[in-house]
């Protein structure tokens, strides 16, 4: 069973985990994501996964939120390589 590899893929995926901001959560109007790092794709989902927003990403990133329902979403953010998730909760 090859450790090795699958040691630096956890390891980068820390990094991604570690290297971004999303701000304010819960959110009311606008949200910010910022990023350090290679370009990426991020895609917000609600509850029931429907994609709400889709972008290619830019270090930083805001999304007007004000049209989303009160609840929560998904953010799924893409590097390239490795997805990872974050919870967004909107509240208006």
């Amino acid at each position: 069973m090859p450790t090795i590899g699958r040691e630096s893929e956890i390891k980068e995926m820390h990094k991604l985990l570690a290297s971004h901001n999303i701000y304010p959560n819960p959110a009311i109007d606008l949200l910010t994501i910022a990023l350090a790092g290679n370009p990426i794709e991020i895609s917000i989902y609600d509850v029931r996964s429907n994609k709400k927003c889709f972008a290619p990403f830019r270090k930083e990133h805001k999304i007007n939120v004000i049209n989303f329902n009160d609840g929560l979403y998904i953010i799924s953010i893409f590097d390239g390589k490795h997805f990872t998730f974050e919870k967004l909760i909107v509240k208006h």
